[in-house]
């Protein structure tokens, strides 16, 4: 989280945050959001369905719903439809640029594997 708070102090109007939350109310999250608008970006949210702190600094929402079960599976479900989502996105983006895209993919592969 600290390093996002680094970066999206350098966002510009152009910028979008991709701010990842069930709960919509994690105050390091908001804090970066706050930060976002600030420097004019927009935000794009992924969160639950309540009301929460996020969608209100949103400029635009997708929401992912998880039933509460006796054996907590809340947070596993929401992790699941969060990732779904946000490779749905991948997917949009990367239909959008078909010819650069499998090299941009390539070297983000390369770059991972210096990592690991």
């Amino acid at each position: 989280m600290h390093a996002l708070l680094a970066t999206v102090q350098a966002l510009a109007p152009e910028d979008l945050l991709l701010a990842i939350s069930y709960s919509g109310e994690r105050r390091e999250l908001n804090l970066a959001a706050d930060e976002t608008l600030r420097a004019g970006a927009k935000i794009l949210a992924i969160t639950g369905f309540s009301p929460n702190a996020l969608q209100q600094r949103a400029t635009h929402c997708l929401y992912t719903i998880a039933e509460e079960q006796a054996t907590r599976s809340a947070a596993i479900s929401s992790t699941h439809a969060q990732m779904m989502l946000t490779d749905l996105l991948f997917m949009a983006l990367v239909q959008q640029d078909l010819e650069r895209a499998p090299e941009r993919i390539r070297h983000s592969e390369a770059l991972v594997k210096k990592l690991v």
